[in-house]
This record gives C-alpha cells, sequence and structure tokens, in this order.
C-alpha cells in the first residue's frame, strides 16, 4: 500500500488517495474583529459524522467550548463552512450559524469531543459538494489488527491568512499504533499513534514541525486483506499530542458511542 511509504501526503501530490477521504472532512472558518482592530480569522478542523440518523460535525471538545465561550463577547462573528476538495465542487464557503446551532461539547479525562448538529438545509449543501459522513458500520466496530493509521487536517503551520480570506493545505499525517505512553494515560479509552521523528512530504520535501491545528481531526485505520484489498475505519477524534513523544491521542469512537448512549438513557 503506497501509504506506508509516506510520512505526510497532500492533495496536490497524492490527489487520488487523500482527496478520497477528504470528502469526510470540513474545515471550519471563524472569522471576528479582534480587540486590537484587526480582523481575527481561525480554521477548525472537522468531519461529519452520521449518528442517530442526524449528521454532526464533528470536532475537539476543547476546541469547541473555547468557540462557545468567547465568540459571543466580539463583534461581526462570521462562521462559514468550507468542503470544496474535488475539482468540479463550488469554491464558495458555505455561511454557517455556529453561534445559533445547537452544539455538544465536553472535555475531561481523555473524553474530548465537539458535536454541532447540521440541519437539512446544511446537510444538502454538504452532499451537493461531494460531502459524505462516517456512516455506523466505519466506526462502531473497526478491525483490532489494522496496520496503519492516519490522521488528516488542516495543520497551522500551512494555514495561509490573507487580507480577505484564509486558506488551508489539508494534509494526510501517517502513524503506527503503540501502547499509552505513561504520562499520557488517561481513564476514557483513548487512541495512541507513534509519528515518524520526521514528517515529510516525499514529493515536496515540504516538513511539518508540529501538529497544531489537528485537534478535531479524524483518526482512520487501514486494513488489509490477503488479496491486498484495502477498507479503511474512523477510529478517533485527534485530540492532543506530546512532540517530545512523537504521539499523538484521541478517544476512541466505539467508547464515545457507548459513553452518549449512557447519557441519553440517563436523561
Amino acid at each position: 500500500m503506497a501509504a506506508q511509504e509516506a510520512m505526510m501526503g497532500t492533495p496536490e501530490f497524492d490527489d487520488r488517495f487523500v482527496r478520497h477521504y477528504l470528502r469526510h472532512v470540513v474545515a471550519l472558518n471563524v472569522e471576528c474583529d479582534m480587540p486590537d482592530g484587526t480582523r481575527g480569522r481561525d480554521v477548525y478542523s472537522c468531519f461529519v459524522l452520521e449518528m442517530w440518523g442526524e449528521w454532526f460535525l464533528a470536532t475537539s471538545g476543547h476546541g469547541l467550548e473555547k468557540l462557545r465561550s468567547g465568540l459571543p463577547r466580539l463583534p461581526n462573528v462570521a462562521c462559514s463552512l468550507f468542503d470544496a476538495w474535488h475539482p468540479g465542487a463550488s469554491r464558495f464557503p458555505i455561511p454557517f450559524p455556529l453561534l445559533d446551532a445547537r452544539t455538544f461539547a465536553v472535555d475531561f479525562d481523555g473524553l474530548d469531543l465537539g458535536l454541532i448538529l447540521l440541519d437539512e438545509l446544511f446537510r444538502r449543501g454538504l452532499q451537493a459538494n461531494g460531502i459524505v459522513p462516517f456512516v455506523e458500520s466505519t466506526w462502531r466496530k473497526p478491525p483490532a489488527n489494522m496496520r496503519l493509521h492516519a490522521v488528516i487536517g488542516f495543520p497551522e503551520q500551512f494555514i495561509t491568512r490573507g487580507p480577505d480570506a484564509t486558506a488551508v493545505l489539508p494534509t494526510f499525517v501517517y502513524m503506527n499504533a503503540v501502547e499509552a505512553p505513561p504520562v499520557m494515560a488517561k481513564a476514557f479509552p483513548r487512541f495512541y499513534g507513534k509519528l515518524p521523528p520526521q514528517l515529510v512530504n516525499p514529493h515536496t520535501g515540504a516538513t511539518l514541525t508540529d501538529m497544531d491545528g489537528f485537534s478535531g481531526s479524524p483518526i482512520i485505520g487501514f486494513n488489509v486483506k490477503d488479496d491486498g484489498q484495502v477498507s479503511y475505519f474512523l477510529v478517533a477524534i485527534q485530540s492532543g499530542w506530546r512532540s517530545d513523544l512523537c504521539v499523538v491521542a484521541g478517544p476512541l469512537l466505539p467508547a464515545i458511542a457507548d459513553w452518549l448512549a449512557k447519557q441519553i438513557e440517563q436523561v
């Protein structure tokens, strides 16, 4: 599998491979006037998750809570969704009323989850641009013997902020599953992935020096059958990393689903 030979990939140089997985991913753009008079622009990594027959934008709980608590105090907030990953997609971001949306965020002891409900209007808009959700069959019971994992998101290092717009470079980073380092262990079940010591795109020589910006990104796993056929599964939500250990971590989707089901039963 070609992905095993690469440490980092981008759509421009790994077109078919990266764009296939980008169909699940959405950039949440947030703009607001800052106290110093400048126009602040941030990008949050999200992906579309289907659960209970509904579509949600899934991201990190700590990131969503930061937005929910901070944005109401700032003037002229504008949010949008960007999903134009294939050549025929509309390039115009979809205005999105984040402050009015139904949201859920939790962040404690390894459970780091943010959910934003997408109503039918936004669901249709994303579908028109080729976005599809991770359905339950891709995350409920992922295989235990997956040989390789990857996270796809929008690293801060590769975001370009212009006077009128923000550009992102979606990036795939490959890793191998490892046991939890003692200093990173949490009570909630999490995935831990070991990164290569250097994150380099072999086509361009571009080097990624940190994982800032990946919080809220999907961590997927690849299952290779004996006949060489490859399938992939949603494993976790990236929510933290240790640069000194080259290890990323995120809560496991099956454990998240079980936890949410228990919360609903208690209501």
